[in-house]
């Protein structure tokens, strides 16, 4: 992708399945997240919070209903993550429910290291 090898600063997020519901003020935000529903006003509240925080740059963002409130949630995603084949977790993790497995999910880039995981043998 152009824009990762750019010198530009960039963010994507990345909303799973809109919905009209009420917002419930609380997210699932990071790398690797399993896709689902959240409300729009979710969206919105957590793209306003990220305005707001300029050391999230460089990261693509998938976006969730969770159980994290939005403003912990965006100051979660400033740490580095470590991606690797079907897990994602921080890299200095702080308590078990840090990791997500996502099953068939793809190799993505390391942010710590800049380099992409090794591929697990078959």
């Amino acid at each position: 992708m152009a824009l990762s090898r750019s010198d530009l600063d960039w963010l994507i997020h990345r909303p799973s399945l809109l919905t009209d519901d009420p917002g419930t003020g609380t997210v699932s935000l990071g790398p690797a997240e399993f896709h689902g529903r959240i409300p729009r006003a979710d969206v919105t509240a957590t793209l306003a919070e990220l305005l707001h925080e300029p050391r999230i740059h460089r990261q693509i963002l998938e976006l969730n209903t969770g159980s994290t409130p939005i403003r912990e949630a965006v100051t979660a995603a400033n740490r580095p993550w470590t991606v690797s084949w079907g897990r994602c977790r921080p890299s200095s993790p702080r308590a078990s429910n840090d990791t997500v497995t996502v099953p068939g999910r793809r190799s993505a880039m390391t942010p710590a290291t800049g380099r992409a995981p090794a591929r697990p043998s078959r």
